[in-house]
């Protein structure tokens, strides 16, 4: 991957699999890279995820990184699509290659509840 190449990783409703109403916005603005994983734990918020970081390497989510085409006009309907609660940051993530990578991942903001953590990392695997 190139320096300047923008990435993004998904690990929720934009994952291929949810078939959110928003997936074919974003299939029309970015490449599939491949599967990969971020440090960090994730939550069950009903009808979405969150995610954190983590300093424990123990704990991993699964999700999908992608290239981002037009960084300037994708980011920003991302931003718009995410809402209040979450930020987006830049990021170490493995791909499954194990190449470690750059991307933007949505983490998010608000108060969360251990009971409603997903252990196995993946939210397709609740």
């Amino acid at each position: 991957m190139s320096e300047s190449q923008q990435l993004l990783f998904v690990y929720g409703t934009l994952r291929t699999a949810m078939r959110d109403p928003e997936y074919p916005m974003l299939d029309r603005h970015v490449e599939f890279v491949g599967m990969g994983s971020f440090q960090g734990k994730l939550y069950n918020l009903g009808p979405y995820p969150g995610a954190i970081p983590s300093p424990s390497e123990e704990d991993v989510l699964t999700g999908e990184v992608y290239l981002l085409e037009d960084p300037d006009h994708t980011l920003p309907i991302l931003d718009d699509y995410e809402g209040h609660g979450y930020h987006r940051e830049q990021l170490d993530v493995r791909l499954d290659t194990d190449e470690m990578i750059k991307a933007w991942i949505y983490l998010y903001d608000e108060p969360l509840k251990e009971e409603n953590r997903i252990l196995s990392g993946d939210y397709l695997n609740l």
